[in-house]
Order: C-alpha cells, then sequence, then structure tokens
C-alpha cells in the first residue's frame, strides 16, 4: 500500500523538493535565531559552529550541510522507496528543535 497519493502539489516526485525547501527554511530561521541570541549575550551551544558563527563562512557551511543532507535523502530514495523523505523529515525535526530553542532563549532574553 502506498502512504502518499500521486496527486496535487504534495506528488511523490516533488516531496523531496518540498523537503529540501522546509530544510533550507529552517537552516534560515537558525541562522537568523542565532544571531539574534548572540546579539543579545547569548552563545552557540555546538561546539563545531561556535568558531564560525556570526561570520560569512556560517552561511556556506549552512549551505553546504543542505546541499548534503540533499544529496543523502536523493541517494537514500534510490535505494529504498521512501527512505529519503523519512531522511530529510528526520533532519527537519532536527533543526525544528534547534530554532525552537533559539526562539526560546530569546523569550527568556527578554523576560
Amino acid at each position: 500500500m502506498d502512504i502518499l497519493p500521486n496527486r496535487g502539489i504534495m506528488e511523490k516526485k516533488y516531496l523531496l523538493a518540498w523537503l529540501g525547501i522546509a530544510v533550507i527554511s529552517l537552516h534560515i530561521a537558525d541562522i537568523c535565531s542565532t544571531n539574534m541570541v548572540l546579539m543579545l549575550g547569548g552563545q552557540e551551544l555546538n561546539p563545531l559552529m561556535a568558531p564560525i558563527v556570526g561570520t560569512d563562512l556560517h552561511v556556506i557551511v549552512k549551505v553546504a550541510a543542505w546541499a548534503f543532507f540533499m544529496a543523502g535523502a536523493i541517494y537514500l530514495e534510490r535505494l529504498k522507496t521512501n527512505a529519503g523523505v523519512a531522511y530529510l523529515m528526520g533532519v527537519g525535526l532536527y533543526f525544528m528543535f534547534v530554532v525552537l530553542h533559539n526562539c526560546w532563549s530569546l523569550t527568556m532574553a527578554w523576560m
């Protein structure tokens, strides 16, 4: 049984593209919210990203990470149906938590 129907804007062949757009949107939200937290005196919690946050390299690394995630999703999707979809959903969920944490930090800083 097929979980996703082949009709409308959520047609299966476009699903990876839509999830990719969602993940890059979360990356942009992460960059913006992280910069806002840093401006209010917060700190980057990821020790690998701490040296580059706030520089132009930060955006380059995020775009490269997105390209890596998309390549991985396409590869997994070719190996097994919906594996790439599940992978991107996991990546998206992780970055949702990152952005939510940043928003929570901003809320606490403004209180």
